[in-house]
């Protein structure tokens, strides 16, 4: 949830973004309007700013940062223009402004894959369960078995994010391990557009 102690309307980000409002937050990052000043003139930007402050978050903006770069191409408005961190820590980045469009699409892509959507010909996607700023999670159903499972497939634009792959095999292994652990993996796997996932039986009631 979006803390209000971290950053407020108002605020001034890198002596050089004066925060104007929220638009939409995460589980990781919150989203913002904010306004540049170019000498005389001024414009609006969106501001993503990480919440955490940690070192592994830093790695993970970074990756995101080159992600978007590389969305540059398919998605003409990305337009990324500035990255740095404040100076409590915490990573920021900076995204130009395009007349018309809604920012709020920038960080909530079509969700891939969607519901109805088969995952390696095998688990049949029902519904979204959470959406974070790393993966989706899904429920769905093995359709060999008919057992419902939980699907956590990393999010479409990071793709080609390797810190990200990591925190997601690390994620599945320390799991896997835990026998207290709430999440019991049962598989994992590649989409075919390189991103990894891992399958969950969820808890018995």
């Amino acid at each position: 949830m979006y803390d209000e102690l971290v950053i407020a309307p108002g605020d001034v980000v890198a002596d050089r973004y004066r925060v104007l409002s929220v638009i939409a937050t995460g589980t990781r990052s919150v989203v913002l309007w904010a306004e540049q000043r170019l000498g005389q003139a001024e414009r609006q930007v969106v501001l993503q700013l990480f919440l955490d402050a940690s070192h592994e978050t830093q790695r993970a903006a970074n990756d995101l940062a080159g992600a978007r770069m590389r969305e540059r191409s398919m998605a003409p408005w990305l337009a990324p223009i500035d990255f740095g961190m404040t100076t409590s820590g915490r990573v920021f980045l900076v995204f130009a402004y395009v007349d018309g469009f809604d920012p709020r699409h920038l960080f909530s892509p079509p969700l891939s894959p969607a519901p109805g959507d088969f995952v390696q010909e095998r688990y049949r996607i029902e519904r979204v369960v959470e959406v974070d700023d790393l993966a989706v999670t899904y429920e769905g159903v093995h359709e060999g078995l008919g057992q419902s499972v939980q699907l956590y497939v990393l999010r479409s634009e990071l793709a080609g994010s390797e810190s990200h792959h990591r925190q997601i095999v690390d994620l599945a292994l320390t799991s896997a391990r835990d026998p207290d652990s709430p999440r019991r993996v049962v598989d994992v796997g590649t989409l075919d557009d390189g991103r990894p996932f891992m399958v969950i039986v969820p808890p018995r009631q």
